[in-house]
């Protein structure tokens, strides 16, 4: 079973106990005499509305008799201490009333659903904290400052725009502790809210996720690729630190570049590796997918050591 199918089990089940739940009250409620006669009578009416309307013809006193019993029920519920609402399921969301789909577009909810699956499946733990809305400038140096300005609202335009926008991949390089992984997570949590499945993770983890799908030979490999595949949005943080495995890392990477730069996904990478490095590590198949000028941008991020400044 995949994510989106996990998911959307899950909240199968949560409408099924909703619905459920609705029905035990009903039925307690039918067990007096008095509101089983009005709901006969309602459904009937119902009935008899729909037939007269079909056949064009007014019903002007069923419907004024409709909303008569109707607040005759509302009435009995009254006297028995339930709220009317209790007669109804209740949903986690209202708006796709927990099937995930809307107009045969994927509900917000199932979206956020399949993040939050995908956060936890990559070991990650998104600051939400940490957005375009609460980013403290003052700790960058005056020398670094306007560009770091500038690199935000670049890409804050970018997570706004998506997926009406020809920048489909980000690579950010810099050295250590000069706010890659910050950045980041501002972009990934920009996508969240704006109800965007996101995969978030370190390229030695994607490194080993790529190993056992190498070495796992039944249907369950799947698992490690797809989530990688799949989402609207894919992270990789800190690519270079993992070890080059052989038959393994080159390949799958450009794999996963390759599909999703035809998929028009967008993918967000950081790196401690400057341009002639990346080449050198990875090679011109992986390079020409990140260095892509009519879909990438490429940016280099300059400054101190933004944890040793805060240590002081």
């Amino acid at each position: 079973m995949n994510i989106l199918q996990k998911v959307k089990s899950n909240m199968e089940l949560s409408r099924q106990n909703a619905k459920l739940n609705a029905k035990k009250v009903l039925d307690e409620v039918l067990k007096n005499n008095l509101y089983y006669d009005l709901y006969k009578k309602e459904n009937n009416l119902v009935v008899n509305i729909a037939k007269i309307e079909f056949l064009e013809t007014k019903a002007d006193k069923e419907r004024e008799e409709l909303e008569n019993i109707k607040r005759k029920k509302e009435q009995v519920l009254h006297a028995l201490n339930i709220n009317p609402k209790d007669l109804e399921p209740k949903y986690n969301c209202k708006l796709c009333q927990d099937t995930g789909y809307v107009n045969d577009k994927m509900c917000a909810c199932l979206k956020k659903a399949v993040t939050n699956e995908l956060i936890k499946l990559s070991g990650m733990n998104l600051n939400p904290d940490r957005n375009f809305n609460n980013v403290n400038f003052g700790i960058f140096s005056d020398s670094v400052r306007a560009n770091m300005q500038k690199i935000y609202d670049k890409l804050h335009t970018v997570t706004q725009k998506y997926p009406d926008t020809k920048i489909k991949s980000v690579y950010i390089a810099g050295n250590t502790g000069t706010g890659k992984t910050y950045l980041s997570e501002c972009v990934a949590n920009a996508f969240i809210e704006r109800g965007f499945t996101v995969y978030y993770t370190t390229a030695f983890n994607l490194n080993n996720n790529f190993l056992k799908y190498h070495t796992t030979f039944d249907a369950s490999k799947t698992q490690f690729l797809s989530p990688v595949l799949d989402c609207d949005a894919l992270f990789i943080d800190d690519l270079g630190t993992e070890p080059i495995l052989k038959n393994v890392t080159l390949e799958y990477l450009w794999l996963v570049l390759n599909e999703r730069m035809q998929k028009g996904a967008f993918t967000f990478i950081n790196s401690n590796l400057l341009t002639k490095e990346l080449r050198d590590r990875y090679g011109d198949r992986i390079f020409s997918r990140l260095m892509n000028k009519s879909s990438s941008i490429i940016l280099k991020i300059e400054g101190e050591d933004l944890r040793l400044k805060s240590i002081k």
